[in-house]
């Protein structure tokens, strides 16, 4: 009888096989690659270090890495990478970026096509935060997902004194555990004057919260929030 041991062993023997085939086949490929999607292929940072070297893919446009194992060791690595200049959407979704690797992608000055960057479902902390929100590189930066992180209200704090993102359109904050005081901050944000939706779903926003922060955003009519409110069944009988 085969051991779970022995199982898993020969389980990631075959995962790493299919992962070598395909990155085989992507490796070479120079100009014609323009978009690239590894997402759900178990990557590890051992993999996403690998794939940093690449010299090829320089006309690569999209790169979706999104539900894999990629830590802050392979975080670091892709960050210092300088042929993907042409870089418009990177998805790092739910995987286990940290601390450091967040730091890493705020040093990244290669990058500055960015549009959308979607880091939601990660470990990204809000001592961490200022570092990345400090960026001067993403100027065309319009999509950001950072929701499902430990962002708290010093994170929110930090962010709404971004003066990079004056393209930013969309920014996802919901279920990071922020309160009025960090909402109502964020909102202050001057330099996103093109922010046309906010979602700040999942949080601790109360009644008076969510009403400061129409207050503070009366003027900018083309701008949706999306508040915890907005999905609270309520019986109106």
């Amino acid at each position: 009888m085969m051991r779970k041991a022995d199982g898993e062993k020969q389980a990631a023997r075959k995962r790493k096989s299919g992962f070598d085939k395909l990155l085989d086949y992507y490796w070479n490929q120079g100009g014609d690659l323009a978009e690239l999607d590894l997402h759900n292929k178990e990557v590890d940072d051992e993999d996403a270090i690998l794939l940093s070297k690449n010299c090829n893919w320089r006309n690569l446009t999209k790169f979706n890495l999104s539900g894999n194992k990629i830590g802050d060791d392979g975080t670091v690595t892709l960050s210092k990478n300088t042929n993907w200049t042409k870089l418009i959407t990177l998805d790092l979704s739910y995987n286990k970026i940290g601390a450091e690797g967040a730091s890493a992608l705020s040093k990244n000055h290669t990058w500055m096509n960015l549009y959308l960057v979607d880091l939601s479902g990660n470990k990204i902390s809000d001592d961490r935060v200022p570092a990345l929100s400090e960026n001067a590189a993403w100027t065309n930066l319009g999509v950001l997902d950072l929701s499902n992180n430990q962002i708290y209200c010093p994170g929110a704090i930090a962010l709404s004194k971004n003066t990079t993102w004056m393209n930013l359109r969309e920014l996802n904050l919901s279920s990071i555990e922020i309160y009025d005081y960090g909402a109502t901050v964020l909102t202050n944000n001057v330099p996103w004057t093109n922010l046309k939706k906010l979602d700040l779903i999942g949080n601790h926003i109360s009644g008076n919260g969510e009403v400061n922060i129409r207050i503070n955003t009366r003027e900018r009519s083309n701008l949706t929030i999306l508040f915890p409110s907005d999905y609270i069944d309520r019986d109106w009988s």
